[in-house]
């Protein structure tokens, strides 16, 4: 008798600790979508804004440019050219 209800008792121990796992999961699941959705948006949010900002900054770079042009002189790159100073 006492084997039948020691394992009736560890059943149920079984089954508690079972539910209460599955309870904590659908939790913890639920709070890493709200995060991953929240963390989603303001990745897209961020995106979008650098994008305006380059998109102005091309902007900038063309009018330059195009000053440059109409007096004559003809801007070229620095990026990559190293001079006589840099060596030094």
């Amino acid at each position: 008798m006492s084997i039948l209800k020691t394992i009736k008792k560890s059943l149920r121990a079984s089954i508690l600790l079972k539910m209460s796992l599955m309870f904590i999961s659908i939790l913890a699941l639920n709070g890493c979508m709200a995060m991953t959705v929240i963390s989603g948006v303001i990745g897209s949010v961020d995106s979008v804004a650098k994008e305006i900002k380059i998109n102005k900054l091309e902007k900038k770079l063309d009018k330059l440019e195009s000053k440059g042009t109409e007096n004559g002189t003809k801007l070229e790159p620095t990026v990559g050219n190293s001079t006589q100073k840099d060596m030094q």
